[in-house]
Formats: structure tokens, C-alpha cells, sequence
């Protein structure tokens, strides 16, 4: 994947699909006991594969998705703004709100309604 731009006009797209991961970098030293983030990925590319990728890290920042091994989930796919992403209203249809819960709680002699949506199922 590689994601540039900034702000309203941060972007992201995949780049290359079913790339075979060789090696990640690693640092062994048992006295660490905090995970390290690798920083350096050795993928099996073809030529003008790794022309892409390279053109890609100049352009941007990249990073790996594991996927599926599912073929029918390698399809191209589109670039993704920022705005599609982030929402003004919820991604649900209002016809799939759920329906508002009263529950009336007692302590003594207080009694308190308070309201809430159903968690999805």
C-alpha cells in the first residue's frame, strides 16, 4: 500500500498483489523483552515489480496488508481519499437504527430511567 498527500487530499492505494514476503528484519537479543517494529521488508518481485516499489517509496509512505489467501479477493482496487472514510453520519441506514432501551434502575428509594441503543447482534 502506499498512502501520500496530506490532510484533506491523504490517499491511499494498493500497489502490488500477491507478493511473497522473504525476510523482516530482526533483531535477536533475548535481554529485550519489548517487541521491535521492523523497518525492513525483503519481498520476491519481479523487475518491473520492483520498479513500482521503488517509485512507490519515494512517493510516499508504504506498508504490507496481510490478506487472504481467498484468489476471488485479488481484484484491483481503487484509491481510497480520506474522505471517503470519514463520515458526517454513520455508515448505518437510518432504517437500520436500533430501537431506543428504557431501563429503570432502583437503589433505595431512587429510581433513575436511563436510555440506550441496542448493541448490534
Amino acid at each position: 500500500m502506499l498512502t501520500r498527500g496530506r490532510d484533506s487530499d491523504l490517499r491511499t492505494m494498493t500497489i502490488l498483489q500477491k507478493v511473497r514476503v522473504i525476510g523482516v528484519d530482526q533483531v535477536a537479543n533475548e535481554e529485550v523483552d519489548k517487541a521491535v517494529v521492523a523497518r525492513t521488508v525483503t519481498v520476491e518481485v519481479s523487475p518491473e515489480q520492483g520498479q513500482k516499489l521503488a517509485l512507490a517509496q519515494r512517493a510516499g509512505s508504504l506498508s504490507l496488508t496481510l490478506r487472504s489467501f481467498d484468489p476471488a479477493a485479488d481484484e484491483p482496487l481503487e484509491s481510497v481519499r480520506l474522505s471517503d472514510i470519514v463520515l458526517d453520519k454513520s455508515p448505518l441506514p437510518e432504517t437500520e437504527a436500533k430501537p431506543m432501551v428504557s431501563i429503570t434502575v432502583r437503589r433505595g428509594v431512587a429510581t433513575e430511567t436511563v436510555e440506550f441503543r441496542r448493541p448490534a447482534e
